[in-house]
This record gives C-alpha cells, structure tokens and sequence, in this order.
C-alpha cells in the first residue's frame, strides 16, 4: 500500500475524485490496484476487518 497527495484517480470507496489537497491510498490486491481517499480507506479496512472477524466466529471461513 502507498499513501500521498491525490493525483485525480476515482476513490473506490465514494466515486469522487481524489484531488491534490487530499491524501490517496493505492492498495494493490494481485492484479487489482485501487484507490481510496484516506477517510474512505478507514471505514473500507474497519467493515472489512469486522466482516472477516464475523465469518471466523460464525464459522463460514
């Protein structure tokens, strides 16, 4: 992951460009690269940290 100044790319999380003024996460999963402002990135990691909490205690992963 690498975090900066936004460079205009669309925020994966809120479809909004990611402007100069603001921080931009770049997350590469595999062959996926996204991009997210950095309040986004910290409600998309916080629900999928609670998603994968959940199905480890329901047993589903």
């Amino acid at each position: 992951m690498w975090a900066g100044h936004g460079t205009g790319r669309i925020c994966i999380v809120c479809d909004a460009a990611i402007t100069a003024s603001d921080v931009e996460h770049e997350i590469i999963d595999g062959p996926a690269t996204v991009w997210a402002h950095s309040a986004c990135y910290q409600i998309w990691l916080w629900e999928s940290t609670a998603y994968e909490r959940a199905n480890v205690m329901d047993g589903t992963r």
